[in-house]
């Protein structure tokens, strides 16, 4: 069972006790915690299931708004997902998962990539990643994409504002991109468009698969790092296992191998 999928029914299993908790000011009425809004106060618009099969499940027939008891969590405190997930593990007495590494293999150390000299993609990259691979400036953009002095793809790998690989490739297809640097740390590409309220994970086997399944409406879409297979090949998972608690579903969307 996945982490934050436990913490959700642990919530749920005490609907009354957490919607009590995070808005003090409603009343039980029936099978349901009835309060004004978002806001706590008295009312009726804002309902919390209690009982049942959607103990935990809650609308703001006001607004629209609506959830399970992380999000509540969420919407009343102003927390992110993430500080609400180790508040909730507290309140719960869960713990924290641990890291995951495999034990066979010693713990590496990994090197920091120099920054790219590139700029915006223009000319022969901007044609490929448009008119080729009919990705729109926007999600071009999203991705930051970058295009170099040569005329090469950049594909940066940000965790935040933290540039912790680069790859390279031709604009053209059949194009192997390879890393910029040596020794860098192995992660997914496309961390940085992860949202604070995103659950839900598409991860690609390919570094313009994954803006191309963004721009069908699927989000966040990431691409694993050096593609499918065995070997270091999937040490991202190491780097990345704790960020990848946060969903409760990961969709994999790789090649037929």
């Amino acid at each position: 069972m996945g982490d934050i999928i436990a913490i959700k029914q642990g919530l749920a299993q005490r609907a009354q006790d957490v919607a009590e908790m995070l808005l003090p000011n409603g009343k039980k009425e029936g099978s349901e915690w009835s309060v004004g809004s978002i806001a706590g106060e008295p009312g009726k618009s804002l309902g919390v299931h209690l009982t049942g099969n959607k103990a935990g499940v809650w609308c703001d027939f006001a607004t629209g708004e609506k959830g399970d008891l992380i999000d509540l969590w969420m919407a009343t405190t102003g927390l992110s997902l993430i500080e609400v997930l180790d508040r909730a593990r507290e309140y719960l007495g869960m713990e924290t998962p641990k890291e995951y590494r495999d034990p066979h293999t010693p713990k590496k150390t990994y090197k920091l990539p120099p920054e790219p000299r590139c700029h915006a993609p223009q000319g022969k990259a901007l044609d490929y990643l448009r008119e080729v691979r009919n990705l729109s400036a926007e999600v071009i953009a999203e991705y930051k994409f970058a295009e170099d002095d040569k005329g090469n793809i950049i594909f940066p790998f940000l965790k935040g504002e933290k540039l912790l690989m680069a790859k390279r490739r031709d604009p053209e297809d059949g194009a192997k991109p390879k890393p910029t640097a040596a020794d860098c740390e192995p992660t997914l590409m496309g961390w940085h468009t992860v949202q604070d309220v995103d659950r839900i994970l598409y991860i690609t086997e390919g570094e313009i698969d994954a803006p191309s399944l963004r721009s069908y409406g699927f989000r966040p879409a990431l691409s694993v790092p050096y593609g499918g297979g065995g070997g270091n090949k999937q040490r991202w998972i190491e780097t990345d296992y704790e960020d990848l608690l946060r969903f409760e579903k990961i969709y994999l969307a790789l090649d037929d191998d």
